[in-house]
């Protein structure tokens, strides 16, 4: 199984997203990061950067276990000062890249505020994977969201994308997305340069690589993710009932113990 390593940068809770906005009515960061960490699996490792100060009674540290929990290896979190979230992308991907992995890992860089629907885990791997995809398209980078705006905004009239599928969903090429990715670490590595150039402009930084690098993206329809913003959220998304793209996170009791509970595990390391 290919091993899965999650980076999210997380800050204290917002009401409204950094771009302007609303949130939906459903909307919590807590929300947001249960329906990752309760669908990882045993090749998961989940990361967490907090940018700034944790207060003691975070929600976050309802998720840490001293050892290894039974859906994967424990919570990590890493404490650092950004102060921006431009800024905590550039310490994100400078501590993603810094890792001692296999070139082949998957490595997702997560925003706080996207919310997945079970068998996330899946889906990446079959993304990444081409022997499993007809066509076989090479996909880079991809991505669980589906972007609305590819489908409403003027710019993109007209806009012509290839289709494969896997065993789960179907695959569509788009020029560009957001800062919540997936790829290969060799890739992260390769391509960090311009990541980090255009810290501040995915959009351009995709488009970048597509045209002087031929980095390809990818984009599963239906989406496995949604943004959590009213305006962007991903089309066909069902959030109650019983249908196949369903949110339903496990009930808080099945989650770990507070931290008074499990005698001060999930110790907190500062990036520096």
């Amino acid at each position: 199984m290919q091993p899965i390593e999650v980076f999210i940068r997380m800050t204290v809770d917002s009401a409204t997203p950094m771009s302007g906005g609303t949130r939906p009515s459903w909307f919590s960061k807590e929300v947001c990061f249960q329906s990752v960490w309760n669908y990882k699996d045993d090749y998961t490792r989940i990361t967490v950067l907090f940018d700034g100060d944790i207060p003691e009674n975070h929600w976050i540290f309802n998720y840490c276990t001293q050892e290894k929990t039974d859906t994967g290896p424990p919570l990590h979190i890493v404490n650092m000062n950004a102060g921006s979230g431009h800024a905590s992308l550039l310490l994100q991907l400078a501590y993603a890249t810094s890792q001692s992995l296999d070139d082949n890992t998957i490595v997702y860089i997560l925003e706080d505020d996207y919310l997945h629907c079970p068998d996330w885990p899946k889906i990446l791997r079959e993304g990444l994977t081409t022997s499993h995809m007809q066509p076989a398209i090479p996909f880079d980078y991809i991505t669980l969201y589906d972007h609305r705006d590819k489908y409403t905004l003027k710019m993109y009239e007209g806009l012509v994308s290839q289709i494969a599928f896997t065993e789960s969903c179907h695959w569509r090429t788009i020029p560009s997305t957001t800062d919540t990715f997936a790829c290969r670490f060799k890739t992260l590595k390769t391509d960090a340069p311009i990541t980090a150039h255009f810290y501040n402009a995915d959009h351009e930084r995709f488009l970048y690589l597509g045209r002087h690098h031929g980095r390809r993206i990818g984009s599963c329809i239906p989406a496995y993710s949604t943004h959590a913003h009213s305006d962007f959220i991903s089309p066909c998304m069902h959030l109650g009932g019983n249908r196949r793209h369903v949110f339903a996170p496990k009930k808080k009791e099945n989650l770990p113990g507070k931290p008074q509970d499990i005698d001060g595990s999930c110790p907190i390391q500062n990036s520096g």
